[in-house]
């Protein structure tokens, strides 16, 4: 071998070094960001079957911003907004919490006639053939959740959703 293909080869060696390592590093930079993603998918379902355990009725009130009409009185309920360990929010997030949920509801009220193309809306809510814009946080049969992560990464802002409908089963 001569000397010019010995430098050759050791240039080819190390372009090729630095190539891998910077694959190596973004491998490791992105596993982070998988890891927070599958904490937030996992924090989503969990809120969703935490909502499926609780009585259908009360849902509604559980989970709402309204804290006065809180089933085991005012301020009892979880309320729409919850925190997740492991993920930050938003910069200028006012509630500092990184999950909402979220229901088809204007001004405070369960209303079926919102339209809300991913959660199937406008939908019939009580089962009584018609849409219209009255409150049903009564007489709902039917209850589209949306459960909405947003989170603080080292690449942006990140979002997830969850889409669900929980359904009267009982007759309650």
């Amino acid at each position: 071998m001569t000397l010019l293909e010995v430098m050759l080869s050791i240039s080819v060696m190390t372009i090729a070094m630095v190539m891998f390592s910077g694959v190596v590093s973004s491998t490791a930079r992105m596993g982070g960001e998988k890891r927070r993603a599958s904490v937030a998918a996992q924090a989503a379902r969990s809120q969703l079957e935490a909502m499926r355990c609780k009585p259908f009725r009360e849902l509604w009130a559980l989970y709402n911003e309204d804290p006065l009409d809180d089933p085991a009185g005012k301020g009892s309920a979880p309320g729409p907004h919850f925190t997740v360990d492991g993920l930050e929010a938003l910069e200028g997030d006012a509630d500092g919490c990184v999950g909402t949920i979220v229901f088809p509801q204007t001004d405070g009220q369960l209303i079926e006639s919102v339209a809300i193309g991913d959660l199937g809306l406008p939908r019939d809510l009580n089962g009584d053939t018609l849409l219209d814009d009255k409150d049903h946080a009564s007489d709902y049969a039917i209850l589209p959740i949306k459960v909405r992560l947003e989170w603080r990464s080292e690449y942006g802002p990140r979002k997830l959703e969850m889409h669900t409908m929980i359904v009267n089963m009982e007759g309650e």
